[in-house]
């Protein structure tokens, strides 16, 4: 019965099935990659020993973690989206032990279609991965493959899941089955998008603008110690999220006289995503941080490519969680276009709104993340530490991918609002 009710969820919820199994696969294939580089004989992180291997064994452990933290994201965000589901089910007599059954199975269909995925497209990557680097790169390292590295890479996954199902039964308890029924009721952190204080709010919005200037002086007075102002800075960046950017945002919108009401429109969007996609934004900035800061200590070749692919693949994998945590929200978006349709927004001021809010959003976080790694590496370029096309190339490998995740959120959020939208609304003149 909840197999077969699991199943029927799965299938009546295919569009974040689809990102969440996603995911899975993309983390699979990372990690899978990640490890048969790591623990290949020119690197040889075991895990166990490590002697001379202090650089990869650190890069290892620390990528994983991210890997885990971005999956139990999304996982949360998933769940969140079920909680009308797991309400209606609570209601009617379920237990807290038969919705995590419930939420389990889900997870593990998903998880076992994504693992095989991922394993197979690694395996064909590796040829490709090799030619890159006998030809581009030109080194005599080669990634093998290594047994070992399908069954950690399973176990870490599956451990993950059994973790994420104790959030998920945690969220299900704290959350009453009325509340969950009413999805207003399921808030983000809110106190970001209130109006400025007078005091000490005041206050708290130099500390946390001082919190995100200060480390730029400190990456040109010591670029080594790269790490350690990095993490000041996203200390500041998080705050300036929460008590300058958003109520910033508000106040343009209660202050704006309202001459052009798709752009308050578009901004009061933009104030929502950035609270919502908070968490990613910072989980990008740090990995992208310490990357680059690892890259100029390693010493090694097999070092170098093994930070230098990790740099490539993770800026990919996040870039595409943040689009897919934010084309999730979207899904639901439909309803405030509907909205907006019916109180006299025509169809060319929604595509304002969406274009507004697209380019706000990516360009908010794209400039932000720039400003400090831009700042990192010219520090390292006046200090002979890193080459100005070197630098001007892992720039690239993180604003591509950035920028096409960008142009596919677009996409998507027309489709998903606007299409959407039209046929409701031809649906409800017939």
């Amino acid at each position: 019965m909840i197999f077969r009710d699991a199943l029927r969820s799965l299938k009546k919820d295919i569009g974040r099935a689809f990102f969440y199994w996603l995911t899975f696969v993309l983390t699979t294939i990372f990690i899978f990659l990640f490890l048969n580089i790591a623990m290949s004989e020119a690197v040889g992180v075991t895990f166990v020993h490590t002697a001379n291997t202090d650089i990869s064994t650190n890069v290892s452990l620390i990528l994983i973690v991210i890997c885990i933290v971005e999956i139990i994201f999304a996982n949360d965000f998933y769940v969140r989206s079920k909680a009308r589901d797991l309400a209606v089910r609570l209601v009617c007599g379920a237990t807290y032990l038969q919705l995590a059954e419930y939420l389990l199975i889900q997870t593990f269909i998903l998880l076992a279609i994504a693992i095989p995925v991922g394993i197979i497209s690694s395996l064909a990557l590796i040829p490709v991965i090799n030619t890159v680097l006998h030809t581009v790169i030109q080194t005599a390292f080669t990634v093998t493959i290594v047994p070992k590295a399908v069954f950690i890479t399973a176990g870490i996954l599956v451990g993950v899941i059994f973790w994420a199902t104790f959030l998920n039964l945690g969220f299900a308890y704290r959350n009453t089955a009325a509340g969950m029924l009413n999805e207003s009721a399921i808030k983000y952190d809110s106190s970001a998008i209130l109006p400025m204080g007078k005091s000490d709010q005041r206050l708290s919005q130099i500390i946390a603008i001082l919190m995100l200037v200060i480390p730029i002086f400190l990456f040109f007075w010591n670029p080594d110690a790269s790490i350690i102002s990095a993490f000041i800075g996203i200390a500041g960046i998080s705050g300036c999220l929460t008590k300058v950017i958003n109520p910033a945002l508000t106040n343009y919108v209660d202050n704006r006289k309202p001459d052009h009401p798709f752009i308050l429109t578009g901004v009061g969007f933009i104030r929502t995503d950035i609270q919502i996609l908070k968490w990613n934004i910072l989980l990008l900035l740090i990995t992208v941080i310490f990357l680059v800061s690892v890259l100029i200590t390693a010493t090694e070749a097999q070092e170098t490519i093994l930070v230098l692919l990790s740099y490539i693949v993770m800026n990919i994998l996040l870039s595409l969680a943040i689009m897919f945590r934010y084309s999730t929200e979207l899904q639901s978006r439909f309803k405030y276009f509907r909205s907006l349709e019916q109180i006299g927004f025509m169809h060319e001021d929604q595509e304002k709104i969406i274009r507004i809010e697209v380019a706000g959003l990516y360009g908010i976080v794209l400039l932000t993340i720039l400003i400090y790694i831009g700042s990192l590496m010219l520090s390292l370029i006046m200090a002979g530490r890193m080459e100005p096309q070197n630098a001007a190339i892992l720039i690239l490998f993180f604003v591509i991918p950035f920028v096409l995740c960008g142009i596919f959120s677009q996409h998507y959020y027309r489709k998903a609002v606007l299409i959407h939208s039209r046929g409701e609304g031809q649906a409800s003149t017939r």
